[in-house]
């Protein structure tokens, strides 16, 4: 079984390039009497098919309660992990994400801060030091903002990392390919893996992916990035879990089923159709 995961991982998975950026937006949480302007900005950008945008804590929260990770080593994690970070300046929490993330040299040059306006020209500690920070970096990346023009300020960060609409359609015309030392790439590996076996065991399954990954990368993050893809896939519905006996199998909801096949359908390979076929006649008959 392990050497079909290395030809899925060799013929069908590094010739997907992806145009999607991987967003994480940091800010103020929401109370039952108000909702944050990160929330609001994350409702917005939910909108833009291009951006995969994700909450931090929702990914780390079980890393950090398990005491194995240190703040810094998650930053810099996030770094790897994000093609930009969005912080929006606007809580207790925030300021020290901001202040973090600036004086943090591979979050730095990632980092894009909202700012409410009426903050712009105060002589404070934020916009003297970390906001200083970023903008010697890039002006662009300080983007202000008020409640009656957060609109204009989201359509200003699209147009700052790249993506424009034309024709009622976004469209961001840098692809990449990710591998599976990041969070997207393994989680679109895990999705492949599902689409092609229909239904994977749990220890198995990380098992046989941990072992493609060390030949290629170091072994140190894999249990963040296999953890964070897992959340993340039951986060958006894209997998299920079920138990048989005293085992746990992974399959594809409806909706990763049609992601996948999405994805597929974008693969740059000779005689797609035909290798896609002769690996799901392969499994099925091994």
């Amino acid at each position: 079984m392990e050497d079909m995961y290395e030809r899925i991982y060799n013929d069908v998975f590094l010739h997907i390039s992806k145009s999607n950026l991987d967003l994480f937006l940091c800010g103020g949480a929401s109370t039952k009497g108000r909702q944050s302007y990160r929330d609001t900005i994350r409702l917005k950008l939910d909108k833009v098919d291009k951006i995969n945008v994700l909450y931090p804590e929702d990914l780390f929260m079980e890393l950090l309660n398990r005491k194995k990770y240190d703040l810094l080593e998650l930053e810099d994690f996030l770094a790897d992990n994000s093609d930009y970070i969005v912080i929006v300046s606007e809580s207790p929490g925030s300021f020290a994400e901001l202040g973090a993330f600036a004086n943090n040299i591979n979050t730095a040059a990632k980092s894009i801060v909202f700012l409410q306006t009426k903050y712009k020209s105060a002589r404070s500690f934020i916009n003297q030091g970390p906001v200083q920070h970023i903008k010697k970096i890039n002006k662009s990346n300080i983007l202000y903002f008020n409640e009656s023009n957060l609109n204009e300020s989201v359509n200003n960060l699209l147009k700052r990392i790249g993506i424009y609409k034309r024709n009622g359609i976004y469209i961001n015309k840098n692809k990449s390919i990710k591998d599976i030392d990041i969070i997207s790439g393994q989680l679109l590996f895990i999705l492949l893996l599902l689409y092609f076996y229909v239904e994977l065991e749990a220890k198995e399954l990380a098992h046989n992916i941990k072992n493609i990954y060390l030949k290629k990368f170091e072994p140190k993050n894999f249990d963040m990035i296999y953890l964070a893809s897992l959340r993340r896939l039951f986060s958006k519905g894209l997998i299920c879990k079920n138990r048989k006996e005293e085992k746990f199998y992974y399959q594809l909801s409806d909706k990763g089923y049609k992601y996948a096949k999405s994805m597929l359908n974008t693969a740059d390979i000779a005689n797609r159709n035909k290798i896609l076929n002769r690996i799901r006649l392969e499994i099925i008959n091994a």
